[in-house]
């Protein structure tokens, strides 16, 4: 499949003018040696990818095996693989408390479920789950080892009556949108009036982003369509008649992108295998300087973590 892009205006403000971030390569090498820009809007100081590949063609970027949200349906595992997996269970648990401090039961609606362990971990403590997915593999893997929900289709096309959820969560997939303010704005519909949205996503502002520039993990060019900030999810939050009623940092996932940053850089080392020993450790001190940098700058309500948890709720109507 060609390569086949669009350019387009700020998602946010839709001004024609921006300026370049940077440039980064896909880290799967799908389309070889290309490098796609990162730029950031010249009016509201969004970061987003332009110009970006069309809805059409994205799908081609998704079909690498070391994609890591997939890697439950593969096998022969490598080291690296085997960390993004022990966050990921060490974290479930954490994702459930956190959703039953809100509510102790209900409904939920996991957006871009994966292989669907997330939904899996809150069914058997009693929650009714749905999953949307697009990536058949895996919706089909959720299907089968875990006999849940899981339908493969864009949200804009789901039939769910409105107000069908108590929970909406989007664990790192609102990046991957291609049109965030319309997907927010059916998640508004879709949600209870005292329902909540959880939204997570990496921080282009974090220490980290800042040391690994374009080595960041989380760059992941060009599968994340866009970067945000809290000042940026603020304000597309308001655009679809929510708010966010608090926010934090994930630490798990500060570790996650510092180790997985290194191992881009090692892929591209000379001395990769003979040094490897000596990345791993920079980048678990790069997490912990970016974790202690966020709970510093907290006190100054600027929150700077790897990663940000959102707690979104309908905005409250005027009379």
């Amino acid at each position: 499949m060609s390569l086949e892009l669009e350019k387009i205006n700020c998602p946010l403000c839709g001004a024609e003018k921006s300026e370049l971030f940077l440039k980064t390569r896909d880290r799967f090498n799908l389309k070889g040696e290309f490098k796609f820009e990162i730029v950031t809007c010249a009016g509201c100081k969004f970061t987003f990818l332009n110009p970006r590949p069309t809805p059409e063609s994205i799908s081609a970027f998704y079909e690498s095996e070391d994609y890591q949200p997939f890697l439950s349906t593969q096998s022969g595992l490598t080291f690296w693989d085997r960390i993004y997996l022990t966050v990921r269970s060490f974290t479930l648990a954490g994702k459930r408390r956190k959703i039953s401090k809100l509510k102790s039961s209900g409904s939920i609606l996991d957006m871009g479920c994966g292989t669907g362990e997330f939904l899996h971990e809150m069914e058997q403590h009693g929650w009714r789950v749905e999953g949307l997915e697009m990536e058949k593999k895996a919706a089909e893997f959720a299907r089968t080892e875990y006999n849940l929900s899981v339908r493969t289709q864009e949200l804009q096309d789901c039939d769910f009556p409105d107000k069908s959820f108590d929970v909406i969560t989007l664990w790192h997939v609102l990046e991957h949108l291609y049109e965030p303010k319309e997907s927010l704005k059916k998640m508004r519909n879709l949600l209870k009036d005292d329902g909540f949205i959880l939204i997570a996503v990496p921080n282009i502002s974090s220490f980290d982003a800042r040391f690994y520039k374009k080595n960041w993990i989380a760059l992941d060019a060009p599968r994340h369509l866009f970067h945000f900030t809290p000042e940026t999810m603020r304000a597309f939050c308001k655009t679809a008649g929510l708010v966010i009623k608090k926010f934090y940092q994930l630490p798990m996932d500060a570790f996650f992108n510092c180790l997985m940053s290194e191992r881009i850089i090692l892929k591209n080392s000379a001395f990769g295998k003979l040094l490897s020993p000596l990345y791993f450790l920079r980048g678990f001190s790069t997490a912990k300087i970016s974790i202690f940098e966020s709970l510093r700058l907290g006190r100054q309500k600027k929150r700077l973590g790897s990663s940000i948890l959102y707690f979104v709720q309908k905005q409250e109507e005027l009379s």
